[in-house]
């Protein structure tokens, strides 16, 4: 297992990574699982909506991060990572347009899904971003480094 998630509307529903690009989402009350989807390159990290209980953010090996809408079964690449090592990936807890992605060279970028833009790239110091916590109130991120 390369990643895991709770599905942060639904404690029953965990979503799983593996090395053989594989992504399981497992209903654990019901102990079965719900949908398996082979993927081009093995899920380092897996983020669920927090507005909406169907989506997630899967950030592959190849840098790709893509969103999954377990409704309609399908990926979607929303952004590539191809000039950072990502090394967060956040949802927005009220905007389910937004996320934040940062990375190894401490970049900090925003983007926004239904504008497939990054609405705001931000490089505050030369060392690793670590964590990166949105606000659940407001619209700001706080991030550090090691």
């Amino acid at each position: 297992i390369t990643s895991m998630a709770w599905n942060t509307l639904d404690d029953n529903i965990l979503a799983s990574g593996t090395v053989e690009n594989q992504l399981y989402i497992w209903d654990i009350g019901q102990e079965k699982c719900l949908v398996n989807i082979q993927l081009a390159s093995t899920p380092l990290m897996i983020q669920w909506s927090q507005v909406d209980s169907q989506g997630m953010l899967v950030l592959h090996s190849s840098g790709v991060i893509k969103y999954l809408t377990m409704n309609e079964g399908r990926l979607k690449t929303v952004y590539n990572c191809s000039k950072i090592v990502p090394t967060v990936l956040r949802w927005h807890p009220k905007n389910d347009d937004k996320f934040a992605v940062c990375g190894n060279n401490g970049d900090v970028i925003i983007y926004s899904i239904k504008e497939e833009v990054a609405v705001r790239t931000t490089h505050i110091e030369e060392l690793p971003v670590e964590d990166a916590q949105w606000n659940p109130a407001e619209n700001y991120l706080i991030t550090c480094y090691k």
